[in-house]
């Protein structure tokens, strides 16, 4: 387990990607993005320019959801807790970014991880399970249809760890409706 000290050039040093319709998990190496750009936002933005092809939808399975935690996430930094996530907005059709604090990109940062990238798109409701080096594909037909604090409190009773970090998409995302959020 990566402790803050041990984040160096504020990097973890591993992209962790997943792709949903091949039930695949798999980890990259951060340097070489890091050498072109900075940051999360920055990360993802080259990823995304580099993978996604033009004329691809925010609902198609080929669409990346990108996390990235930002270059001081995880460090002693005050205020250093931003996480980027960008995709295809649904609005314009253009890469669209958000922008939330909190402890999500500092416990990404945490269990090794600079970003987060998903593809695909599963068969079944699923959830992502990180703690440090374990990263499963767990099944969530338990909470479908739970809005995002009764999925909270059912996965912290679920995994018995009353301090995880959830970040979820509620009825909203459940059935895509434009606008819905994370």
């Amino acid at each position: 387990m990566i402790k803050t000290g041990d984040i160096k050039g504020c990097l973890a040093g591993k992209i962790l990607r997943i792709d949903l319709s091949n039930n695949k998990i798999w980890t990259e190496e951060t340097k070489s993005y890091a050498e072109k750009t900075l940051g999360g936002r920055g990360i993802n933005s080259l990823i995304m320019l580099n993978e996604i092809d033009i004329g691809i939808k925010w609902y198609d399975p080929e669409n990346l959801l990108c996390f990235g935690a930002g270059s001081l996430v995880g460090t002693m930094t005050p205020g250093a807790c931003r996480v980027d996530i960008s995709t295809i907005n649904v609005f314009s059709g253009g890469k669209g970014s958000a922008n939330v604090g909190g402890f999500w990109g500092p416990e990404l940062k945490f269990a090794g991880f600079d970003n987060l990238i998903i593809v695909g798109k599963s068969k079944k409701p699923i959830y992502l399970y990180i703690n440090d080096d374990k990263v499963e594909i767990r099944d969530a037909g338990f909470i479908w249809g739970k809005n995002i604090y009764e999925t909270e409190d059912i996965l912290r009773q679920e995994i018995g760890d009353d301090d995880i970090k959830v970040a979820s998409i509620g009825p909203a995302g459940e059935n895509r409706v434009r606008g819905s959020a994370i």
